[in-house]
């Protein structure tokens, strides 16, 4: 299952890396922040670092799955929305434009989360 996570959030940071290029390319530099490609790294490395330490969650406890996925959640959602914040505040020129993007990059990961979150939780 980790393997299939791990090549399906490669293949969404390598195509939102493309779309980051694309728009740096064609578009005006308000559309495209600077900090753009470090918010993709860091929502790439909470998403992958993150499942991983709740698939050890959910092999110790399977039980506690719900609890432990609603906790995970949250935790998660805080830790995104500070670090949007901390990223906007460093660059305010181009601060709605990196909220929307870290908007869009944090629904990516987190859907894919989640679809592979309810294939552990089939199997519990």
């Amino acid at each position: 299952m980790q393997k299939k996570f791990n090549t399906s959030l490669g293949v969404a940071t390598i195509i939102l890396a493309i779309l980051i290029a694309a728009t740096k390319l064609f578009l005006a530099p308000v559309y495209s922040p600077t900090l753009l490609p470090f918010a993709l790294l860091l929502v790439f490395s909470l998403s992958f670092f993150g499942f991983r330490i709740f698939q050890k969650l959910i092999d110790q406890a399977p039980k506690k799955f719900a609890g432990y996925y609603m906790a995970f959640t949250f935790g998660k959602m805080i830790i995104h929305l500070f670090i949007m914040l901390i990223l906007a505040f460093v660059n305010r020129k181009q601060a709605i434009p990196l909220i929307i993007w870290y908007g869009v990059f944090f629904l990516i990961y987190t859907v894919i989360e989640t679809i592979f979150t309810f294939k552990i939780s089939k199997k519990i």
